[in-house]
């Protein structure tokens, strides 16, 4: 969950409720395909990207560079322009993937194939990761109250 691991029962809860579905782990069980990322993926549902990803990824360098170079006040409008188009892209291909897919389960029944919805259960959140926030919630315990071994 990045660097400072927080919140990672929360996140876990949400990416464990019915709403939310792998379309990656979807499309690896049921297409064959070149690549898997969504870039790949967007010629068969049909997706066209308004944004080159060259130039996004050339502002988003550069967005990312400003901070500790020059500060956030000289990023300039169309490097935050192309970002912003690059990650609408990838929200709406992904919308275009999950429509795709439902178009194909759509034909597969029409032609009488059985074709389940995934189990739509909540799920908890492994018991690691609950203990794991218990024990980045606690309190700071004081200095030296801690036991290290050097063995």
């Amino acid at each position: 969950m990045g660097r400072y691991a927080s919140r990672e029962d929360a996140v876990d809860s949400l990416l464990t409720q019915p709403a939310v579905v792998d379309l990656h782990s979807v499309v690896r069980k049921c297409v064959r395909a070149s690549g898997y990322s969504i870039k790949k993926l967007e010629p068969l549902c049909g997706y066209t990207r308004d944004i080159d990803l060259v130039d996004a990824n050339r502002a988003l360098f550069k967005i990312e560079a400003h901070p500790e170079l020059d500060g956030p006040e000289f990023t300039a409008p169309d490097d935050v322009a192309a970002v912003e188009g690059y990650n609408r892209d990838d929200c709406l291909s992904t919308r275009g993937l999950r429509d795709w897919l439902a178009a194909c389960r759509k034909a597969l029944i029409a032609d009488g194939v059985h074709v389940p919805w995934p189990d739509l259960t909540p799920g908890e959140p492994p018991d690691r990761i609950a203990e794991r926030q218990m024990r980045i919630d606690a309190p700071p315990q004081p200095y030296g109250s801690q036991r290290y071994s050097c063995n």
